[in-house]
C-alpha cells in the first residue's frame, strides 16, 4: 500500500515538473521568434526591443521555477525511495518473524 502511494506521488512529482517544462520551453520559443521577427528589417525599434526585454525577463522566471520544480523533484525522489526502502524491509522483517513463529 505504501509502494502504491509513493508511486502516485511520483507520478504527481512528474508531472508538475512536466508541465513546468513545457512552460519553460513554450517561452523560450516565444521569445526567440519574437528576436527573429524583430531582426528581420535589421533594425530593432522600442516596441520590439521592450516586449523582447520582458520575453526575456519571462524566460529567465520560468528558468528560476524550472530549476525549483526540478530540485525538489529530486528531493522527493530521494525521499520516496527512501520511503519504498523502508517498507520493503519492514515487509521483509514481518515475513522473517512470521516464518520463525511457523517454525517454533
Amino acid at each position: 500500500e505504501e509502494a502504491e502511494e509513493a508511486v502516485q506521488r511520483a507520478k504527481k512529482e512528474r508531472a508538475e515538473f512536466d508541465k513546468a517544462m513545457a512552460i519553460f520551453d513554450e517561452d523560450k520559443e516565444m521569445l526567440e521568434a519574437m528576436v527573429a521577427e524583430a531582426e528581420k528589417d535589421g533594425v530593432v525599434d522600442d516596441d520590439e526591443e521592450a516586449s523582447i526585454t520582458k520575453w526575456q525577463l519571462e524566460v529567465q522566471v520560468a528558468e528560476v521555477r524550472l530549476k525549483k520544480e526540478r530540485d525538489e523533484f529530486e528531493q522527493w525522489q530521494q525521499r520516496a525511495l527512501q520511503e519504498v526502502e523502508e517498507a520493503l524491509a519492514m515487509a521483509d522483517k514481518v515475513k522473517r518473524e512470521v516464518a520463525q513463529r511457523q517454525h517454533a
